[in-house]
C-alpha cells in the first residue's frame, strides 16, 4: 500500500517530534522517534482547527496529513477519481477523516497514528499485496528547509534539471547565499558559504564519499576542487554553519551534501523496471577553434609563424605574435549548432529483495559567449594608474573593479570555458530479513576541459588596462593560443549497512565503507606553457621574429635557419596528481525512552596525494617558487567520536547537546624525500625570526663624540646597538639631499620578534608602544624617519638554519567540539530555536605538508586547528493554515554570527598566517507557498559583518604608523582570504504555476546581488594609505546583477516530457562573485531537453 505522510512537524509540536528537534545532529534521530512517542496519539484524540478546500480525495489526505498527526496507508487506484469536499472547523483529526471520506467508496481502519485506506471490495489478500507511500525524500528534504534548527537550503533533482546552467557551479544559482568561487574557471565545485570556503572548511559529500583536491592557483594560492557530474545528481542540501547532524560531514562553515539517482527514481509507479532516457542541447555555445596543444610538441619553433624564445629575458619560453584562433562573435555562428549536447539513460529493476540501478551521463560544450547589456560598466575602470613601482594607484576601491570587457568583449566568445565529461553509475541495495538493508554503488567519471591559467589573465587585464605594453588586440592575442586542457579521471566505491529491528528501541545502526580514486593531468604549474630546450635556442631567428612583429623591421629578410638548432616544442607545464580518500562511518541511535534519546557516532579518513611534475627545470622565476609551494605530496589521517542527547523536555521544549573528540596528523612526503636525497633546491632557508624596522634617527652627542674620536669603538658600539656604521647630515633622509647645517642621523635597526614566523609582536614594536615618537623633533627637524619600504614582509629576517637537511616531522593536534540547542514551540504553527556550536577544523593536506618550503618552515609547526564559535537565532512560522488555497507556506529568519579563532591563510609568498579570528554576522530569510497552482519562494541574505581581524597583522602591515586598521572587510590585503567577500546582501525568487492538470508547469527565477562593497578599504586608500593594498592578489570586484530566468516543462503523458529553459533572458554581461579569474558569466542561453521514460 502506499503511505501519504504530508503533516508539518515543524509547525505543530502535539503532531510531529521532528518539528521541535533542536540539533542537526539528532534530525535523523527525531524522525525515527515520531512515530514511537505517545504525544502523537494524543493528538489524533485532541481537537484541532482543521480547514481544507474542496478538491481531489488525495491532493485533501495530504493536506489533512499536513495539518495533523496522521499518516496514510493505500494505492493510488484506492483514491482515484474521487473528490472531497470542503471541511472546516474544530474537530479530532478522525472526524475530519470521515466527512472526507463520506459518499466514498473507501473505508479506513485506524492504528493509532496509521491510517490504512482500502475500497469497500477490497480484500485483505489485496491489502497485503500493497505498498507503502509516503512523504516523497523531496517533500522530506524541503520541509526540512524549515523543520530542522539551522539555517539549510535544498534543491530537488527537477530544478536541478529545469535550471542546468553551463558551468558545473550553477547547481548553487539558486541557493542563496552559496556561492562557487572561481565558477567559470575550472569545472568543479568550491563552495563559499557566509564568506567561508576551502581547505576542508564546508566538504561536499556525494553518497557520503569525500573526494575534494587542492588544486594550485599560483599567485591565486589553492582552490578546493570538487570534480561531480550534476547529470547524476538528485537533490543537493546545504547547511550553513557547524553542526553534529548524523550522516553528513560536517565542516566549521557548514556542509554540501550531494545524493545521486537511486533505481526508485527511474522506476515508475507499481512497475518493476523503469527505463529513462534524456536529451538535451542549448543556443549560445560554439567549438573551440584552436590547435590541438599536443599537435605542437615536437615541432620546429621556426616553422610556426609569430612564435619565438624571450629575447628580452633570455629564456627558452616560446611566445606566440599571431594568433592560433579568431575569438568569434555570437552573432556569426548557429544559434542551435549542437556544439553543446547533453545525453543520459538509466535503467532500473526492483525485486522484493534488491534493487539494481545503471546509468550513463555525457555532456559536452564549447565556448560560451559573453552578454551584452551592461557591459560598460566593465569597460572604463580598472588599474588605468600607476604608481612609480609598476603597482595599482592608492587612488579608490574603484582599481579593483577589471576592465574586462577590454579583454573580453561584449558578445564576443570567452575562451577557455569548454569541457566533456562522461559518468557511469551504478547502485545495488539488498533488503534483507529482519530489516538489514545493504548498498553498494560504484560511479566512474571523466572530465576533458579547458581553463584559463590565473597569471596569463592578470598579464592580460593588467596590459589592457595600464596600456604599457602592446594595444588591446594584441594583449587579446596572448588569449588566442591553446593551453592544454586538464584531464580528470576519478573512480568512488562505497559499501554501506543499515540494521533497524522492528521491536528494538537500541539498535538503528547505519555503517560505510568508501573510497574515492583520482587522478588528473593539469598543465597550471605558473611557468610557461610552451618551451624549448635551453641550447637549442636559434637566437638569430628570435632578434629577426622580434624585430618584425613589434616594431616592423626586417619582416622581409628573414635569417637562416641555424642547422644545428632543432628547436623541437614540449610542453612544460604539466602537473600529475594522483589522489585517494578512504573513509569509514558508523553510528547509532539508542532510544533511551520516549523522550530521551542517544546517538553515538565515528568517523575515519585517509587521503594520500602524490604529485609528479615530469619537467623539473623551469623557464620564470615564478614557476620555481611554485615548484615548492603548488600541490603537495603528503598523508593525511583523521578521525572523530561522538555523542548527542536530544531530550523532549516538555511538549513545546526540546533541548539537544552533543561533544566530539577529534584527531590528526599529517606528514609531508615530498619535503622528506628531497631533504633525504639532499635535493640542492630543497635546503632549509631557515625559520623567519623577526621583522627588521630601519629608521634615521638623530645622533646623540654621545654617539657623534664616539664617531669623531674613535672608529674602532664606533663600529664595535653600531653593531651592539644595531646600528649601521656610517653617518650623515640630510635634511630630508630619503631623498640624501646634503644640509650641512642639518643635524647628524645615524641609521638604527630595530628588531621585532615574529609571532609563529608569520607576524610581529606588536607590544615590541617601539612606534606602537611609544619607545619612538615619529612626531617628535629636535631643533625642527624630525627626529626619527621610517626608511624601510611598504612591503613589510621583505623585511622579515631569517635565522640560519641549524641543519639545512633537516627532515620534516609528523604534525598531530587533537581537539573537542560541541554544541547545544533549544527549541521551543510558541504555538501550534511558530516556534523559535538557538544554537551554539564550538568546533574545530584541523590543517588541510596542504596546509600540513608543503609548510612554507624554501621561505620559512617554522609557520607549519606551529598551525593550530581553527574553532569556529557559531551562534544562531532564529524563527519559523507556518502561515498555511491562515488561507484555504495554502497547501504550503512557510517563512524562516534566521541571524548567525561566526567567530573563528586562529583562522588559517597564506600570504602572497605563500607563507601561512593565522590570524586572531575571522568574524562573520547576518540575517537570511526564507520563504515558500504552494497552493497546487501556483508556488513561489523568496530568499534574502543580509551580511552584517564579513571581516578578519588581527591587531598584531595590522601592526606588521603598518609599523611605524599604524594606519591599517584591526580589521578588514573579507581579509587582509596580501593574503588569499582577500577574495572571499560575499555581496553585502541578495535575493533569489522563485516564481511558478501549474496549467493543464498539472501536465504544463511555468515559471521564472530572478537573482539580484549587489555589488561588492568594501568601504573601509576604500577609505584607507583615498585617505592615501599606502599599505593597504599593494597591486599583489587583485580580487575581481564585481558590478550589481539581476538575473532573470525562465522556464516551461510540459508533460505531455506519463513517458514524454519537454522542457525549455531561457537563462539570463536580458543578455547581461557580468561577473560572478568570488571570481579569481576574470571570466564574465555566459549571455542569453536557451535550452532545450526532452525525456522518455519506460
Amino acid at each position: 500500500m502506499t503511505q501519504r505522510s504530508s503533516h508539518r512537524a515543524a509547525t505543530r509540536h502535539q503532531t510531529c517530534r521532528s518539528a521541535l528537534h533542536i540539533s542537526l545532529t539528532a534530525l535523523a534521530v527525531l524522525s525515527a522517534l515520531a512515530a514511537g512517542m505517545p504525544g502523537e496519539v494524543r493528538a489524533q484524540e485532541a481537537a484541532t482547527q482543521i480547514t481544507l478546500p474542496a478538491q481531489s480525495l488525495d491532493d485533501a489526505l495530504i493536506q489533512l496529513g499536513r495539518q495533523t498527526s496522521l499518516q496514510f496507508f493505500y494505492t493510488p487506484e484506492t483514491v482515484f477519481g474521487l473528490q472531497a469536499p470542503a471541511v472546516s472547523g474544530n474537530m479530532t483529526p478522525e472526524q475530519a477523516l470521515q466527512r472526507l471520506l463520506q459518499g466514498t467508496p473507501v473505508q479506513y481502519r485506524l492504528d493509532g497514528r496509521n491510517v490504512t485506506l482500502t475500497r469497500a471490495a477490497t480484500t485483505a489478500t489485496t491489502l497485503s499485496a500493497v505498498t507503502v507511500r509516503g512523504r516523497t525524500d523531496d517533500e522530506i528534504g524541503h520541509d526540512n528547509v524549515y523543520e530542522k534548527d539551522i539555517s539549510n537550503l535544498y534543491v530537488d533533482r527537477q530544478y536541478l534539471e529545469r535550471y542546468r546552467g553551463i558551468s558545473v557551479g550553477d547547481v548553487f544559482a539558486g541557493m542563496d547565499g552559496v556561492y562557487n568561487g572561481d565558477n567559470r574557471n575550472g569545472a568543479a565545485l568550491f563552495p563559499n558559504i557566509r564568506g567561508l570556503q576551502g581547505n576542508g572548511r564546508i566538504p561536499i559529500t556525494v553518497d557520503g564519499t569525500s573526494q575534494s583536491i587542492d588544486v594550485w592557483m599560483t599567485m591565486q594560492g589553492i582552490n578546493n576542487r570538487n570534480y561531480v557530474d550534476p547529470n547524476l545528481f538528485r537533490s543537493i542540501m546545504v547547511e550553513k554553519g557547524p553542526s553534529m547532524t548524523r550522516g553528513l560531514k560536517n565542516g566549521i562553515g557548514g556542509s554540501v551534501n550531494i545524493e545521486t539517482i537511486n533505481a526508485g527514481d527511474i522506476i515508475q509507479g507499481d512497475k518493476n523496471w523503469g527505463i529513462e532516457l534524456k536529451l538535451g542541447t542549448a543556443s549560445n555555445s560554439v567549438k573551440s577553434n584552436m590547435t590541438d596543444p599536443h599537435s605542437l610538441v615536437g615541432m620546429d619553433y621556426r616553422d610556426i609563424p609569430g612564435a619565438q624564445t624571450s629575447i628580452l629575458y633570455q629564456n627558452p619560453g616560446l611566445s606566440f605574435n599571431e594568433p592560433m584562433a579568431r575569438l568569434r562573435e555570437r552573432s556569426e555562428v548557429e544559434r542551435f549548432n549542437f556544439d553543446d549536447r547533453k545525453a543520459f539513460i538509466a535503467a532500473g529493476y526492483k525485486h522484493e529483495f534488491f534493487d539494481v540501478l545503471a546509468a550513463y551521463s555525457y555532456n559536452s560544450r564549447g565556448n560560451y559567449f559573453a552578454g551584452t547589456k551592461g557591459a560598460d560598466k566593465y569597460m572604463e575602470r580598472g588599474a588605468n594608474d600607476l604608481t612609480g613601482d609598476n603597482k595599482i594607484a592608492h587612488t579608490s576601491i574603484a582599481n579593483l573593479y577589471g576592465a574586462v570587457a577590454k579583454v573580453f568583449g561584449p558578445g564576443m566568445e570567452v575562451p577557455y570555458t569548454s569541457s566533456r565529461m562522461e559518468s557511469v553509475l551504478l547502485k545495488n541495495n539488498w533488503y534483507l530479513p529482519n530489516n538489514h538493508t545493504i548498498n553498494l554503488s560504484f560511479s566512474r567519471s571523466k572530465l576533458d576541459f579547458a581553463e584559463l591559467p590565473p597569471n596569463m589573465a592578470d598579464w592580460t587585464l593588467w596590459g589592457v588596462e595600464t596600456g604599457q605594453e602592446q594595444g588591446v588586440v594584441d594583449q587579446r592575442s596572448r588569449l588566442s593560443y591553446p593551453f592544454p586542457n586538464t584531464l580528470v579521471d576519478q573512480d568512488t566505491y562505497r559499501l554501506a549497512w543499515q540494521w533497524k529491528p522492528e521491536h528494538s528501541q537500541l539498535i538503528d545502526l547505519e555503517a560505510s565503507v568508501w573510497r574515492t580514486e583520482s587522478r588528473s593531468d593539469r598543465y597550471q604549474n605558473g611557468d610557461v606553457t610552451y618551451q624549448v630546450n635551453g641550447n637549442d635556442i636559434d637566437r638569430a631567428y628570435d632578434q629577426w621574429s622580434f624585430l618584425c612583429y613589434y616594431y616592423n623591421m626586417m619582416c622581409d629578410s628573414p635569417p637562416a635557419k641555424d642547422p644545428n638548432v632543432e628547436g623541437k616544442i614540449f610542453i612544460g607545464t604539466l602537473q600529475q596528481t594522483k589522489s585517494t580518500r578512504t573513509g569509514f562511518d558508523l553510528s547509532n541511535r539508542f532510544q533511551l525512552s520516549d523522550n530521551l534519546a542517544l546517538t553515538a557516532a565515528g568517523d575515519f579518513q585517509y587521503e594520500r596525494q602524490r604529485d609528479h611534475i615530469p619537467v623539473e627545470t623551469h623557464v620564470t622565476d615564478s614557476a620555481g617558487f611554485n615548484r615548492f609551494l603548488g600541490p603537495v605530496s603528503g598523508r593525511r589521517q583523521e578521525y572523530g567520536l561522538g555523542v548527542n542527547l536530544d531530550w523532549q523536555a516538555t511538549d513545546r521544549l526540546q533541548l539537544s547537546a552533543g561533544v566530539r573528540y577529534g584527531s590528526y596528523w599529517g606528514f609531508d612526503d615530498e619535503l622528506d624525500e628531497k631533504r633525504r636525497n639532499q635535493h640542492p633546491h630543497w635546503k632549509s632557508q631557515g625559520n623567519a625570526a623577526y621583522q627588521r624596522l630601519s629608521t634615521y634617527r638623530i645622533a646623540t652627542e654621545e654617539e657623534l663624540a664616539l664617531y669623531q674620536n674613535d672608529r674602532n669603538a664606533w663600529i664595535d658600539y653600531a653593531k651592539e646597538n644595531n646600528i649601521e656604521s656610517s653617518i650623515g647630515s640630510w635634511s630630508q633622509p630619503r631623498q640624501y639631499q646634503f644640509d650641512p647645517s642639518a643635524p647628524q642621523y645615524v641609521i638604527q635597526h630595530t628588531h621585532v620578534p615574529l609571532i609563529d614566523s608569520s607576524k610581529a609582536d606588536r607590544t615590541q614594536n617601539p612606534f606602537y608602544n611609544g619607545t619612538y615618537d615619529l612626531s617628535e623633533t629636535v631643533d625642527g627637524y624630525e627626529k626619527y624617519i621610517p626608511t624601510s619600504g611598504l612591503n613589510p614582509e621583505a623585511n622579515f629576517v631569517k635565522e640560519p638554519a641549524a641543519d639545512v637537511w633537516q627532515r620534516p616531522v609528523k604534525r598531530r593536534h587533537h581537539a573537542w567540539s560541541s554544541q547545544l540547542v533549544a527549541s521551543y514551540q510558541l504555538t501550534d504553527h511558530a516556534r523559535v530555536y538557538s544554537r551554539y556550536a564550538s568546533m574545530v577544523r584541523f590543517p588541510s593536506l596542504y596546509e600540513t605538508a608543503s609548510g612554507d618550503r624554501g621561505l620559512s618552515e617554522g609557520s607549519a609547526s606551529g598551525i593550530r586547528p581553527e574553532r569556529n564559535q557559531a551562534w544562531e537565532i532564529g524563527y519559523v512560522q507556518d502561515l498555511s493554515h491562515l488561507f484555504e488555497p495554502l497547501q504550503v507556506a512557510d517563512v524562516k529568519v534566521s541571524y548567525y554570527h561566526n567567530t573563528i579563532r586562529n583562522f588559517i591563510d597564506r600570504n602572497v609568498q605563500a607563507r601561512a598566517i593565522q590570524f586572531d579570528r575571522k568574524v562573520m554576522s547576518g540575517i537570511e530569510f526564507q520563504s515558500r507557498l504552494d497552493t497546487g497552482r501556483f508556488h513561489a519562494g523568496l530568499d534574502v541574505t543580509y551580511r552584517l559583518k564579513q571581516e578578519t581581524c588581527d591587531k598584531d597583522y595590522a601592526v606588521t602591515l603598518s609599523p611605524y604608523y599604524n594606519r591599517m586598521p584591526e580589521c578588514m572587510d573579507g581579509g587582509f590585503p596580501r593574503n588569499l582570504s582577500f577574495v572571499s567577500l560575499q555581496p553585502k546582501y541578495s535575493i533569489n525568487v522563485d516564481l511558478g504555476v501549474r496549467l493543464l492538470n498539472n501536465a504544463l508547469d511555468i515559471g521564472t527565477r530572478l537573482r539580484y546581488h549587489s555589488g561588492a562593497e568594501n568601504k573601509k578599504l576604500d577609505r584607507l586608500l583615498q585617505g592615501g594609505v599606502l599599505e593597504a593594498y599593494d597591486g599583489t592578489i587583485r580580487p575581481y570586484y564585481w558590478d550589481p546583477v539581476k538575473l532573470i530566468d525562465l522556464y516551461a516543462e510540459y508533460r505531455f503523458n506519463r513517458n514524454v516530457s519537454m522542457r525549455v529553459t531561457v537563462e539570463n533572458l536580458t543578455d547581461r554581461y557580468y561577473l560572478d562573485p568570488l571570481s579569481k579569474s576574470p571570466l564574465p558569466g555566459p549571455g542569453r542561453t536557451i535550452m532545450a531537453d526532452v525525456g522518455i521514460r519506460f
